[in-house]
Order: C-alpha cells, then sequence, then structure tokens
C-alpha cells in the first residue's frame, strides 16, 4: 500500500494514489487502487451484515438481551462500512458516498448512545465529543452540498443539501442539549428518548438501503430508486412511534 519513490515522483507514476514527501527526493505512494482491492470485499460483506442485522432488529422483540448485543454490533458494522467506504470514495472521486456513510454513522451512533444514556441515568464524555465532531461535520457537509450545486451537479448538490439539513437540524440539537446546555434531562424527558432512538436507528437504516440500491440500481428508475426506501421507513417509523413511544403514555 505504500511505495517508496526515489528522485522523481513521475517514477510512480504507476502507482494510483497521492505522493507524500518524506525528504526532498523522497516520496511515499499511497495505493489507493490496492487499497480500495482489499477495503471493498469488506465494505460489501459489512453492508450485507447491516442490511439482515437491520431487519432483524425490525422484528425483533423491543428491549430484550438480543435486541440490545445486535444493536451494538449494527453501530460497530456502521463504523466500519463507513470507514471502509473512504477507499473507493477517493479512489472514485465520489466523495459522496463517505458523505451518506457518516450521515448513517451519526443517526446509528446517537440512536444507540439515547438508550444507553436513559439506562445509565447520565450522558458520558463520548456523547459530548460525538455531538460537537457531529456538528461540525454536518456543517462541512452542507457546505460541500453549496459547492456541489454551483461547481459541480445541481443534482448532487439537491441531494447532498437535503441529507446535510437533516444532519445539521440533528446535530444541532444534540449539540444544544448535551453539550452547551448540559440539560440531557429535558432532552430525554418522558418518551422523548425513545421517539429519538427509533427515529434515529430507522433513519441510519434508510440510509444504508438507500445507498445500496442507488449503487445495484434494482428499480429502472433512478428516482425510485432514491425515494422508496424513505417511502417505506417513514411509514416504519410512525408505526413504531405509535406503538412504542406515543405522545401520551398511559401511566
Amino acid at each position: 500500500m505504500f511505495v517508496a519513490c526515489e528522485e522523481e515522483r513521475a517514477r510512480c507514476s504507476s502507482v494510483a494514489g497521492i505522493f507524500i514527501p518524506v525528504s526532498p527526493k523522497t516520496f511515499v505512494a499511497m495505493d489507493f487502487a490496492l487499497i480500495r482491492e482489499i477495503s471493498l470485499p469488506i465494505h460489501i460483506g459489512i453492508g450485507i451484515a447491516i442490511l439482515l442485522l437491520g431487519a432483524t432488529q425490525l422484528v425483533l422483540r423491543k428491549g430484550g438481551k438480543l435486541h440490545q448485543r445486535l444493536g451494538r454490533l449494527y453501530v460497530w458494522a456502521m463504523l466500519i462500512s463507513f470507514l471502509t467506504s473512504f477507499p473507493a470514495s477517493i479512489y472514485t472521486g465520489k466523495i459522496f458516498l463517505s458523505l451518506i456513510g457518516i450521515f448513517s454513522l451519526y443517526l446509528a451512533f446517537t440512536g444507540y448512545r439515547f438508550a444507553v444514556i436513559k439506562e445509565s441515568g447520565r450522558v458520558a464524555r463520548i456523547d459530548r465529543l460525538a455531538s460537537g465532531i457531529f456538528l461540525f461535520v454536518a456543517a462541512g457537509m452542507l457546505a460541500f452540498a453549496a459547492y456541489a450545486f454551483f461547481q459541480l451537479s445541481a443534482t448532487s448538490g439537491i441531494i447532498l443539501g437535503v441529507f446535510g439539513l437533516i444532519f445539521l437540524l440533528g446535530a444541532f440539537q444534540d449539540a444544544r442539549h448535551l453539550l452547551f446546555r448540559n440539560n440531557s434531562a429535558s432532552y430525554f424527558a418522558n418518551r422523548q428518548w425513545l421517539r429519538l432512538h427509533i427515529g434515529r436507528i430507522i433513519g441510519s437504516y434508510i440510509a444504508a438501503v438507500t445507498a445500496f440500491l442507488v449503487n445495484v440500481a434494482p428499480f429502472g428508475s433512478h428516482l425510485i430508486n432514491w425515494l422508496l426506501p424513505t417511502a417505506v421507513g417513514m411509514m416504519l417509523m410512525v408505526r413504531f412511534n405509535r406503538r412504542y413511544a406515543p405522545s401520551s403514555p398511559k401511566n
């Protein structure tokens, strides 16, 4: 994955990567083609695992030990999926893949952590740190969406803008309550935590299924590949909220 190149960068012209200067005459070339060959099978395998884990979580009894354990696996799978999406996005120039990946990771991570916070009764340092990082990344994603709209493709800019805006609004609310004001009690009052948990986890699954359909393109219409997971996912979200987190729960 790393190749030492003496004297001239031209001597590494066969390497599909970037050059890192080690000395005035020596460079290290990162071979993204090789990294991609290694990471792509992992990314595909983890993607399949995410689809299966998410579907299993939808039908499992909620709150049980198996539900919790599979939930942790789901979040770890999302993290690995995001990390392995980098080589493919850099190699192909599709930064969009990594941006959607971190959006999915954000939803899965915060959805899982909200359940942990409710059970433990406290906000951990990792929650405050993550809320600040995700807020910064969300703002960057929205800025990149504006750049894409005016400089690259209006369609890509609009799609990224929608995801970026949802990302930014959620990350801002998290940072507002967990980082700036540190008033998590009001954020998780009554069944608010459960609505947040359901919405974030299903939202992450919607993003994962969308990424799968857009890449595989099983339907002839590009629009259907983009919108079908959201339509189905929103119906599931409403159903689970009514069942597990009604607005006026009975005591």
